[in-house]
């Protein structure tokens, strides 16, 4: 399977003199953004061209160039063209700065040569390759050496950042000599060309990058002028964001997000609490609706048992009711069968009686007291079985 080859990234800006601090800055690591630096890799950071004091050299040499721009100037008016008017003119103004004094961008270049990051990732993705960055930093040594020559005072490569890349910054001096103005040493940018052509530098800097295995980026400027030539419609040149801009906007957006996902957190939060609270009410009616049932029921079985228990209570009263009743009919009828019985057997005693009685008076013993006692007793049983016939009348 062929490895996909990733476009060289190369890009220059314009730069002040007075900018260089912050440039110097992010490479010391002393200043500037350093939210995306791993300083765990700063260590492994290094210089190509220049040194660590190449911003100080490189502002010494500008105002040198200034000075001797100033000198040789005013000896070409005052002592070779023998204008004596206009070379005090140029005293009092004082030695300039060695650029144009209409450009509308800095004298200075700042640029950047690097790829993506898969790019120089080894075996083991999210690890560098060594060999792959050695391989680079060659190509862009050769690079910046062929076409800026000694108009590049500094280059270093960056590692401890999320891709490997090469910082260069270029003051292209320029020296003319002319008998108005003598010899003068001045910074035109548009003298090398990899900064007056920035199609013709990614054309130029994509042949010595072969070797590192990065292809040119598309051609977008000539697509557009295919696409105006053709009267069609197409997109407008993409401007060129600094990483440090890029980082802030990165980091709006992600805290914009960050935002959006913790307000989307909080409603989640918020909705899995209600759903929490209605299931926990839901549950504890459900609760309330179970017991309520069961008080229902346990009282059903309650009032039930309690109708049970007064209907069996009844029942056996009346049982006992009945028993006592059915006991006292027995107890009566067995009452009235003695009483019958016994009037019964009282009658057979009183025939019994009389017949003794009437034995005794003919044996002319009728009035002895025993034979009296004894009627006197037949009597009072005659007297209570008489008595006991009319209370059974009276009661029916």
């Amino acid at each position: 399977m062929t490895q996909k080859k990733h476009p060289l990234v190369f890009g220059m800006r314009s730069l002040w003199p007075g900018q260089l601090v912050r440039v110097e800055m992010h490479q010391t690591r002393t200043g500037g953004d350093l939210s995306h630096i791993r300083p765990g890799r700063t260590h492994l950071n290094q210089f190509l061209i220049g040194g660590p004091g190449w911003r100080e050299q490189l502002e010494e040499d500008i105002d040198r160039a200034s000075e001797l721009n100033y000198r040789h100037a005013y000896s070409a008016r005052r002592w070779t063209r023998k204008r004596k008017s206009e070379a005090q003119k140029i005293r009092r103004a004082g030695p300039v700065d060695p650029w144009k004094r209409d450009r509308a961008e800095g004298p200075l270049r700042e640029g950047v040569l690097t790829a993506n990051k898969v790019h120089f990732e080894g075996d083991t993705p999210g690890f560098p390759s060594v060999e792959k960055e050695d391989a680079f930093r060659r190509a862009a040594m050769k690079f910046l050496v062929d076409q800026f020559g000694e108009s590049c005072v500094a280059a270093w490569s960056d590692s401890d950042e999320e891709a490997f890349h090469i910082h260069f910054v270029v003051a292209p001096w320029v020296v003319s000599e002319s008998k108005q103005a003598g010899k003068q040493r001045r910074l035109e940018p548009s003298s090398i060309p990899v900064v007056k052509s920035y199609e013709a530098g990614h054309d130029i800097a994509a042949e010595y990058f072969k070797s590192a295995g990065l292809v040119r980026g598309e051609k977008r400027a000539q697509a557009r002028r295919d696409a105006f030539a053709a009267e069609a419609e197409s997109e407008l040149p993409r401007e060129n964001v600094p990483c440090h801009e890029w980082r802030a906007d990165e980091a709006v957006r992600l805290y914009e997000k960050r935002k959006k996902a913790a307000r989307a957190w909080q409603q989640a939060r918020r909705k899995g609490a209600a759903a929490k609270q209605t299931q926990e009410r839901v549950e504890r009616m459900e609760a309330e609706a179970r017991k309520a049932r069961a008080e229902t029921a346990a009282q059903a079985r309650r009032d039930r048992q309690e109708r049970e228990a007064r209907a069996a209570e009844i029942a056996e009263r009346e049982a006992a009711l009945v028993d006592r009743e059915e006991a006292a009919k027995s107890k009566e009828a067995d009452l009235t069968r003695r009483e019958k019985m016994m009037i019964e057997g009282a009658n057979k005693f009183m025939e019994f009686g009389d017949a003794i009685r009437a034995a005794a008076t003919k044996l002319g013993l009728g009035d002895h007291p025993i034979v009296a006692g004894g009627m006197r007793a037949l009597q009072g049983m005659r007297d209570l079985v008489v008595a006991d016939k009319k209370k059974d009348k009276a009661a029916r």
